[in-house]
């Protein structure tokens, strides 16, 4: 029973259905009982936690543009959601497509400068001109890749079977720089993918249970879809080479799986159903310990989502 109930003569006329707040202390009426106080007439309603009166105003029909507004912003709601899936999974995607890609990268590096010191120790410019002397212009733009395109340069694939592949194991085992960028995103992606579903847990209050693994889902269905047709665009025609060569990210491709990308985005995705669970937990710790009650009571429905009442902090 509320403080208002045991009031003489006042008689309950209904319940807050609404969210209010107290103007003293910030706590949500919402479910508080409405009273008819005899002296006036009027409607009030008592706050349970500090006892202050808050008056009601019995305000005419809003009509039929009340409920064409609601539907409004109520579709407008949905599309801004709608758009922060959409955005989330392509982000979601791009990082760990990229990121995939950025090992493959820093492994081919390794891979062509370790065959152009062979290339050079070795002549291989004399003995390619002389193998193939009807094929100068193949020639021509091997040597120059050999020399010039990074992890695009041409790389003797007899060399790597022989010798070249455990090179380069060597050198990434001793590679620090390595190491840190593999720590670094086995750490951060799954951390972003946390925050990314504490976000949109409290974005949709409605989600509850097991209903919020619609939420990494959702997301691992788009960034699958536009990662793979990235893929698929990227794979061009191989460069002109003499026979026996081919790109330094194409043998890297043996140390580093084409689907590394993969396994980041299932770790994001992880994240992400990890961030769905705690994360309005977490929002509504944050929100008791940084914010004021009256500003932290008009965010209750992260409590009222998950069947808890809001009750400030007292001093």
């Amino acid at each position: 029973m509320t403080t208002g109930d045991a009031t003489s003569g006042e008689q309950r006329t209904g319940e807050v259905r609404g969210d209010r707040l107290c103007l003293k202390c910030g706590f949500n009426l919402y479910g508080q009982s409405i009273l008819r106080e005899p002296h006036y007439n009027l409607l009030i309603v008592r706050c349970p936690e500090c006892a202050t009166v808050a008056g009601l105003q019995e305000y005419p029909s809003l009509g039929r543009w009340a409920r064409r507004w609601a539907f409004v912003l109520a579709g407008a709601y949905a599309l801004l959601v709608f758009v922060a899936f959409v955005v989330a999974g392509l982000a979601s995607g791009g990082v760990t497509l990229a990121t995939g890609e950025e090992f493959e990268r820093e492994v081919a590096s390794h891979v062509a400068a370790e065959h152009r010191a062979w290339f050079q120790s070795t002549d291989q410019t004399a003995v390619l001109r002389n193998a193939y002397p009807n094929q100068q212009a193949a020639v021509t733009q091997t040597i120059t890749s050999v020399g010039n395109w990074g992890s695009w340069a041409a790389v003797n694939e007899a060399w790597w079977r022989a010798e070249g592949e455990q090179k380069v194991r060597e050198v990434l085992g001793r590679s620090t720089s390595a190491r840190t960028s593999i720590v670094l995103a086995l750490t951060l992606i799954p951390l972003g993918g946390v925050v990314m579903g504490m976000v949109f847990a409290s974005l949709l209050p409605g989600l509850r249970g097991m209903r919020l693994v619609l939420i990494p889902v959702l997301v691992g269905l788009i960034a699958v879809a536009m990662s793979a047709t990235i893929r698929l665009a990227n794979m061009g025609p191989p460069a002109t080479f003499v026979e026996g060569y081919v790109r330094a990210v194409t043998l890297a491709r043996e140390i580093v799986p084409q689907t590394s990308w993969l396994v980041l985005l299932g770790l994001l995705l992880i994240g992400v159903t990890v961030g769905a669970f705690i994360g309005r937990g977490v929002v509504r710790f944050v929100i008791r310990l940084l914010l004021p009650p009256r500003v932290a009571a008009s965010l209750s429905y992260l409590w009222e989502a998950d069947g808890k009442t809001y009750r400030h902090r007292r001093a």
